[in-house]
């Protein structure tokens, strides 16, 4: 049996390593987090100096918080941009972002005001769950009314960003196993490529 000393002794060492181990993971996390940071901001910045030249632009987004989108908004961002991202919840409303609501045909030609670029990056998520008839729906008209809706809606301003970028999905040309495809391949068949096309 332990002394109340040592017990004592055996407590406070062990209230030290709770309160210094997990100190040491955290910090260890925080510099693998800020080691990883600094390399993406400084392949940016590479990136954008040897892409350099072409003047500042303002690029409205949507979708910015998906896979892509997410990456791609402080990518423009490190090269001086301007993003106005497009977003689906008031809630996510914020500075340098506006409120569109795609399902219901909500979409203010105003937003485009002084825009040069407009990336469309929006849809369902393609791997978020099991692919039932409802999700394969979702998946489709997620990105056709999206798209028509945007669409639209630049096509009738009198002064229109000079650019539309729309993305779909990266399944254009279907599985195709080990084989290198290119933009003069034929699309796939199965559902992306359907959605895609």
């Amino acid at each position: 049996m332990l002394s109340s000393a040592r017990l004592h002794r055996s407590q406070i060492s062990g209230q030290l390593l709770a309160d210094v181990v997990p100190g040491r993971y955290i910090q260890r996390k925080l510099e693998t987090l800020f080691r990883c940071r600094h390399r993406i901001a400084a392949n940016d910045i590479d990136t954008h100096r040897k892409y350099g030249g072409c003047s500042k632009m303002k690029v409205a987004i949507t979708g910015s918080s998906g896979d892509i989108g997410s990456e791609l908004t402080p990518f423009l961002k490190t090269g001086g941009h301007e993003v106005v991202r497009l977003v689906r919840s008031r809630s996510m409303l914020g500075e340098s972002s506006a409120y569109w609501n795609p399902a219901e045909g909500e979409l203010s030609p105003d937003l485009f005001q002084g825009v040069d670029a407009v990336i469309n990056l929006s849809g369902e998520n393609v791997s978020g769950g099991r692919w039932t008839a409802a999700k394969k729906e979702r998946l489709r008209d997620s990105r056709i009314r999206t798209t028509e809706l945007l669409a639209e809606t630049l096509a009738g301003l009198n002064d229109p960003p000079k650019v539309l970028l729309n993305s779909s999905a990266v399944g254009f040309y279907g599985d195709r196993g080990d084989e290198s495809v290119d933009e003069s391949c034929q699309r796939g068949s199965g559902l992306l490529p359907d959605v895609c096309a």
